[in-house]
């Protein structure tokens, strides 16, 4: 979400942007990514313990992240999850889902290309990509980079969609950003 509200911010007030980290999405999403993303059900609509909730989490999104240790996982579930009343809930709309799985998200190619072109070539920008991600392919990437051509970019090493920003190779390629750009 964060890389389309990039984006688009950047078309509307560019000048508020410094620069921008992509993180793993860019102008265009590979379809079996959508198609991927389309298939979650919801989440039950609580849990009643840590490792059940951990258990699904890891279940929706153990493709991604196929070397995590089980801390990492402990990890990453406190972050989409948050105890409430007892019980252990979602804490994001889990309606963000539903466009896309009802085919509503409709992408608009040429607007997005135009707002990544007009943020790349006047900003620093480094897109981020999960070396297996189904998101953003190495196609998709290949096309920023020709569009871009002094834009740095990052892949990260046994990771899909979308890199945790925690990852040595992502941390290395954020610092990088922010040592040539302050």
């Amino acid at each position: 979400m964060g890389a389309i509200i990039t984006l688009t911010l950047g078309l509307m007030k560019r000048k508020v942007i410094a620069s921008a980290i992509l993180n793993d999405a860019g102008p265009e999403i590979d379809p079996a990514g959508v198609e991927r993303i389309s298939s979650y059900a919801p989440l039950p609509p609580y849990f009643q313990n840590w490792e059940d909730a951990i258990r699904a989490i890891k279940d929706r999104y153990g493709v991604s992240y196929p070397n995590w240790s089980d801390a990492q996982w402990r990890t990453i579930t406190e972050r989409c999850l948050r105890l409430q009343k007892g019980k252990i809930i979602a804490d994001y709309d889990q309606g963000i889902f539903e466009p896309i799985a009802a085919g509503e998200a409709k992408p608009r190619p040429m607007l997005a290309w135009f707002a990544f072109r007009r943020l790349a070539r006047k900003r620093p920008c480094l897109p981020l990509r999960g070396e297996t991600s189904d998101i953003i392919s190495k196609h998709i990437v290949q096309k920023m980079r020709k569009q871009a051509p002094g834009m740095d970019y990052v892949e990260v090493k046994d990771v899909g969609h979308a890199p945790n920003l925690d990852e040595p190779d992502a941390k290395a390629g954020i610092l990088n950003l922010l040592a040539k750009h302050p």
